[in-house]
């Protein structure tokens, strides 16, 4: 697991290093200080010591299908020792990909973080068009997802929000910007139905509470779309008591575009919209 981590930690650096060296040459290349060819040399020496994308787009994938499998499979084998080590390899995945997406985020302001990041319902993680940022993002909901179909406690399968930190003010709330829209993403596929047990009376009253707080924090004017959509399900459905504080939520505004279903590979599966 280190060195996954440690391979795609190493790739999202060489990406935005890239980036900023493409920028540098192109610069340098119209002011005459390099000519084409040096250019062409230098690009082409950086993307040679790069993990390409799509290998680190299979590493991310890996990590959400091996999440995906530990959920899912047969609880045929009862030993304690064996359910504790899947237990601490779930944690593991979980927390290392909170980690690389809080990485990630630092370089970006919260203005960016809505270019970049644009639709995560529409990420896919064998669209080459996307970006590390955005295959992150989805790895982490697809095993969010995957916790969720487990029934994992809300509090567990979130709390990648609390790694969205950041060094400085800005890197904060593009992390804090992040996460309300991965945690919008997750809520607006993981409704819970009412509760019919006291031990689900308890989630889902948390989560309508969270739900709650995560509306007031939605922006006045063109809230994301993921923030939209999970906004506009609650709405819908939301119990009487939550109604109103909802309906009065900052982010909601008339003609939000409606819920629309996702695979666990971020494809649209069809709905609203």
């Amino acid at each position: 697991m280190r060195t996954v981590e440690a391979l795609l930690r190493f790739s999202l650096d060489a990406a935005h290093a890239d980036d900023r060296a493409r920028h540098t040459a192109a610069l340098a290349a119209a002011v005459g200080e390099l000519a084409d060819d040096t250019v062409l040399e230098r690009l082409a020496a950086l993307t040679a010591t790069r993990l390409p994308d799509h290998e680190a787009a299979a590493l991310m994938a890996g990590l959400a299908a091996t999440a995906r499998h530990l959920r899912t499979a047969p609880a045929t084998d009862a030993d304690p020792v064996k359910v504790r080590a899947v237990g601490k390899l779930l944690r593991t995945i979980r927390v290392v990909t909170a980690l690389l997406l809080d990485h990630e985020a630092r370089n970006y302001s919260p203005y960016l973080v809505e270019i970049v990041f644009d639709d995560l319902d529409e990420v896919r993680l064998d669209d080459p068009a996307a970006g590390l940022g955005p295959y992150l993002a989805r790895t982490v909901l697809d095993i969010a997802a995957a916790d969720a179909a487990a029934r994992v406690a809300l509090a567990e399968r979130t709390e990648f929000t609390a790694r969205l930190t950041g060094p400085n003010a800005a890197s904060v709330a593009a992390g804090a910007r992040l996460a309300d829209r991965l945690l919008a993403a997750h809520r607006d596929h993981t409704a819970p139905a009412a509760a019919g047990d006291v031990a689900a009376a308890g989630e889902y009253a948390s989560w309508w509470q969270q739900m709650v707080d995560l509306a007031a924090r939605l922006p006045r004017t063109a809230p994301a779309p993921e923030a939209a959509r999970a906004l506009e399900t609650a709405v819908r459905t939301c119990p009487p008591e939550h109604r109103d504080t909802l309906h009065a939520a900052p982010g909601r505004c008339p003609g939000l575009p409606g819920p629309r279903a996702v695979s666990p590979a971020g494809r649209r599966d069809g709905g609203a919209g």
